[in-house]
């Protein structure tokens, strides 16, 4: 299993991995899933700017039906809601959206996702 602590670059991204991690695990991800789902996840913080542009928006996305996007290409997504991740072609909606629920739940904020 990959160490959050040994590859986030620094301790608000290593306790985003980390919710992210108990998140996938709660949704039944095998240990190998979550694993390979958590190195692309660090991979795409090395590339990506952080924290995210002020015009991303999270509560735009909390309101968008979450299956409409579920295993889209990065192509076929909103722009806005991406704008802060680079050529990450195997993102798929449904890892974003758990991304997005460990913001919330490190900032405090309620989970108001369909």
């Amino acid at each position: 299993m990959l160490k959050l602590s040994q590859t986030a670059p620094d301790r608000q991204r290593r306790r985003i991995f980390e919710l992210v991690e108990e998140a996938l695990q709660a949704r039944g991800f095998s240990e190998g899933e979550t694993a390979q789902i958590l190195e692309r996840l660090v991979r795409c913080g090395e590339d990506a700017s952080w924290p995210p542009p002020a015009d991303f928006s999270r509560r735009e996305w909390s309101t968008m039906p979450f299956g409409k996007y579920a295993g889209l290409g990065m192509d076929e997504l909103p722009s806005n809601y991406l704008l802060w991740l680079t050529d990450q072609d195997w993102f798929e909606a449904k890892y974003y959206g758990l991304f997005l629920e460990a913001c919330d739940v490190l900032e405090g904020r309620q989970e108001g996702r369909p």
